[in-house]
């Protein structure tokens, strides 16, 4: 079952709002202008997902799963040196370099946390669902490990530009979703924007 246009034209909008309130929140934590910009929002099926991720094989991840109306998993993925960037702003008293020690993981963790429910919060809200949420998980590694736990259904990918200071950090956001919550997305969608 594919989207219709206009229900991955509501998608693309709930999404948009869920980044600009996470933006909103890393500018509160950073005290200064994140510019962000959305460049892709699309769906694609979990089989074809090492394919269309633009990152290297060095790749830092924080994932939250969530369940109850809609389960599935949400994945923030940064390359390991925009996340090594990112924690230079935000801990600008953490020594920064090559390798991601645990309290660098922590901070990781809990910035992707604060991003990952900027959109879901808005995403879940507004089509009123009702959905568990774990706490946040670090992951590092290749594309291809990162996607392991991904055997089937479908992953709407966010890719997102931020601009902090001189700074240009892409990310991307995977939300995978079983293919009976995709379905009730698409129905949630209907009744939330479909008269």
């Amino acid at each position: 079952m594919e989207m219709s246009n206009i229900q991955q034209n509501a998608l693309r909008g709930l999404i948009k709002t869920g980044i600009d309130n996470g933006a909103t929140l890393l500018n509160q934590i950073l005290k200064q202008p994140v510019l962000h910009s959305t460049i892709d929002i699309s769906s694609v099926n979990c089989t074809e997902l090492d394919t269309v991720t633009g990152f290297d094989k060095n790749a830092s991840t924080v994932l939250m799963s969530f369940n109850g109306q809609l389960t599935g998993k949400v994945k923030l993925i940064l390359s390991n040196n925009d996340a090594l960037e990112l924690l230079g702003l935000i801990a600008p008293g953490i020594t920064v370099d090559t390798e991601i020690g645990q309290v660098k993981k922590n901070v990781l963790m809990e910035v992707g946390n604060i991003i990952i429910n900027g959109i879901i919060a808005g995403l879940f809200g507004t089509l009123k669902v009702a959905s568990n949420y774990t706490l946040p998980q670090y992951r590092q590694g290749d594309i291809p490990s990162l996607f392991e736990d991904c055997k089937s259904g479908v992953v709407i990918l966010a890719d997102t530009r931020y601009e902090i200071q001189n700074l240009k950090i892409q990310s991307s956001f995977l939300i995978f979703l079983e293919l009976n919550s995709y379905h009730t997305l698409c129905q949630l969608l209907n009744e939330s924007f479909i008269f």
